[in-house]
């Protein structure tokens, strides 16, 4: 919560307390030393409550560790390397166990203070001493490694590397020589040798699969001859984090380069979206938008494009498959959402344009549906598969955007195709119930109670074999099916407007968020899309599926 002030008057209330024994009023100074250094950045009390232990406790090395690291910090070089010799004097006193690898960090650090004071000549010992005392140690071979490279000692370089990586390894694992040979890669580099440094990234990445700089490094290493690789590896940073903003420009520059404009403007559409947009990424945005061309919709999607391009795994996994096998029955369960009053069909409403946008949408997603409009509609739309398939729109979505309802029709006939139109509407109990009620379904025959047990009075063939097939299955998320289902309806959405501010903005008003304009929208697109929805925008599978829908 970062009280600094009330923390350091309770440390300082309990260093005054007489009954306070002297080892915990001397651990209590080392907290406040670490307040003032690292949470207020005032190392000149730090040094001031570092000085008060030493006082207390002349031998604590620790003490005398942090105070050098304070001057070092403030530039009294000298007065940090008295503090660290006086460590390391402590350290190795008669009747001390000697530890190599606080040693070798003592060491290192002396080698910093004196490269900071331009004494490297003195410098480079201390850190050949780290190294004795703890020789997977990065940080100074790290050093004499880069040393060693300037001074066009390649393969010096590469020795002091290697045989620090073994060490680490042998003491830590793999993980431990990451930092390691991550130095190599980058001399490696330096050097024009790009084959071995792509080697040695790929090494890191399969120890540290989700390391974002290194791939990012990698695929910069790629793009000078491998575009499409370098495209590779910057997707595989953003399919593990979506807020990478550094990979998002990278992977727009190089899908410029390919001639895959329109993939590119949509990289700098999820950049500004997500609020990591700079002046220079809206122009460049704004440049490819003005040149972009808009492809009308010409075939519908296939069932077994749906399939492959289109639906989340959410409905291949079991609650899904037994979702889909007892759809109208599940509907039937959940309260029916209110439609709001004064409806109206809307072919009588005189929204010549809302109408066409819906026939074609409809035509897209090989489904009919009864459209309505009306006031006071909860959630400005409601859809239903079951009894009837309806489309309810509340009457202030009629001065909306072509895209943003583009977007509400794709989003509600997906829905009703897939037969879960109901999960659209549900609230937080109707959502826990309905996860009770099928996690129930999957329990074994004699468990079954209550509405579960009324279900299976009646249920088809089929719907049998799926609750067999999947029985006693336990570790279920109902919550997270859910989700994954509602990503589906809205990746539906975004493929019948292709228009990912304007997705955003229907998810908003339809997450009941009160925004003033579109503009509001901004940094908002993963809160409001989700996650799934920008790697969606972002995939081949939407490119395909937008160029099978548009050829």
């Amino acid at each position: 919560m970062r009280h600094w002030t009330e923390a350091l008057a309770a440390i300082e209330s309990f260093v005054g307390n007489a009954t306070a024994a002297p080892a915990d009023r001397i651990a209590a100074l080392m907290r406040q030393a670490a307040i003032h250094a690292d949470g207020e950045l005032d190392g000149a009390r730090a040094i001031a409550v570092l000085r008060e232990v030493l006082d207390r406790d002349p031998s604590h090395q620790d003490a005398y560790y942090v105070l050098a690291q304070q001057y070092y910090l403030a530039g009294r070089h000298s007065d940090a390397r008295a503090a660290i010799d006086r460590v390391i004097e402590l350290a190795t006193a008669p009747g001390q166990p000697l530890i190599p690898a606080a040693l070798a960090r003592y060491y290192y650090y002396k080698g910093r203070i004196l490269d900071a004071a331009g004494d490297q000549r003195a410098a480079a010992p201390q850190y050949r001493r780290a190294i004795e005392y703890d020789p997977g140690y990065s940080p100074p071979a790290l050093v004499l490694a880069r040393r060693a490279a300037d001074a066009g000692d390649q393969r010096q370089a590469e020795t002091l590397l290697i045989d620090a990586a073994h060490a680490a390894m042998a003491q830590g694992g793999p993980r431990a020589a990451v930092p390691l040979q991550r130095g190599l890669a980058r001399i490696l580099l330096a050097s024009g040798d790009r084959p071995a440094a792509i080697e040695a990234y790929r090494g890191i990445l399969n120890v540290e699969p989700d390391g974002a700089s290194d791939r990012v490094a990698l695929a910069e290493i790629y793009a000078v001859d491998d575009p499409q690789r370098a495209i590779s590896e910057l997707r595989k940073v953003l399919d593990r984090d979506i807020h990478h903003a550094p990979a998002y420009r990278l992977l727009a520059s190089f899908y410029s380069r390919t001639g895959a404009t329109e993939r590119a403007n949509r990289v700098l559409t999820v950049l500004d979206l997500l609020g990591f947009a700079e002046e220079s990424d809206r122009a460049t945005m704004q440049r490819l938008n003005a040149a972009r061309s808009r492809p009308p919709l010409r075939n519908a999607l296939e069932d077994v494009d749906r399939v492959r391009l289109l639906i989340t795994p959410a409905a291949r996994e079991p609650l899904g498959e037994l979702f889909d096998a007892l759809a109208q029955e599940l509907s039937a369960v959940v309260v029916q959402p209110a439609l709001g009053t004064n409806l109206q069909p809307a072919v009588s409403v005189g929204e010549p344009r809302l109408l066409a946008i819906a026939t074609e949408i409809a035509t897209l997603y090989q489904t009919e549906a009864e459209i309505f409009i009306g006031e006071k509609v909860p959630g400005l739309a409601a859809v239903t598969a079951f009894p009837r398939r309806l489309v309810v729109l509340d009457r202030s979505l009629l001065t909306e955007s072509d895209p943003a309802l583009r977007f509400l029709f794709g989003y509600a006939f997906e829905a009703i195709r897939g037969g879960y139109a109901t999960l659209l509407q549900l609230g937080a109990r109707q959502r826990r119930d309905l996860g009770n009620l099928l996690r129930a379904l999957l329990t074994p025959d004699p468990e079954l109670t209550g509405t579960a047990a009324d279900l299976l009075g009646g249920i088809s063939v089929h719907a049998q074999k799926i609750i067999e097939q999947h029985a006693r299955i336990r570790d279920v998320d109902p919550g997270a099916w859910i989700d994954g289902m509602l990503a589906c309806a809205k990746r539906a959405g975004l493929v019948a407007c292709d228009d990912f501010h304007a997705a955003i903005w229907m998810v908003a008003l339809l997450s009941g968020e009160k925004l003033a304009s579109h503009h509001a929208t901004v940094a908002l697109g993963a809160v409001l899309g989700g996650p799934d929805l920008v790697r969606y925008y972002l995939s081949d599978s939407y490119q395909q599926v937008r160029n099978l829908l548009t050829s």
